[in-house]
């Protein structure tokens, strides 16, 4: 059984050496960092932060970092070990990405996502966000795709 809590330092290294690849790989293609520094960066500029446990061990780590008055940041980077409770992550997201939503104060949530990362893709399409576009970005200039969802407007 999953449950959340506001996330601590010993997460992100938890999480970190376990991340799934195409997580590892899309921190690498955006920012040039490996796993640890890219999720410590995550943490550390997202004043909403949240870790997903399975049991006593971190298994995904999500947050919202302000973009401007109206729009924030979401990201989500987690382990293989989310896929043995995929029924409640998914049936559970919508409720937490609402939350991001009020917590943010954020009528609009977005990020760039991966290519690559289609596993995202499939959990971002499931909790509502559209896909706007595909732009070469990130520290090798590799294919994302846009995405962002509208809560309340």
């Amino acid at each position: 059984m999953l449950h959340t809590e506001v996330t601590e330092a010993w997460h992100i290294s938890s999480l970190a050496s376990r991340l799934r690849d195409a997580d590892k790989q899309e921190i690498k293609a955006s920012s040039d960092l490996e796993a640890l520094e890219g999720l410590s960066r995550s943490v550390e500029y997202s004043p909403i932060c949240y870790t997903i446990m399975e049991d006593e061990l971190p298994v995904g780590i999500f947050g919202t970092a302000p973009d401007d008055a109206n729009s924030a940041l979401v990201w989500m980077l987690a382990s293989e070990d989310l896929k043995r409770h995929s029924r409640q992550f998914l049936r559970e997201s919508r409720d937490y990405i609402k939350q991001l939503h009020e917590e943010s104060k954020a009528d609009l949530l977005w990020n760039l996502t991966d290519k690559r990362n289609t596993v995202h893709h499939k959990w971002l399409k499931w909790c509502g966000f559209s896909f706007i576009r595909e732009v070469n970005w990130g520290a090798h200039n590799l294919p994302f795709y846009e995405f962002g969802r509208f809560e309340n407007v």
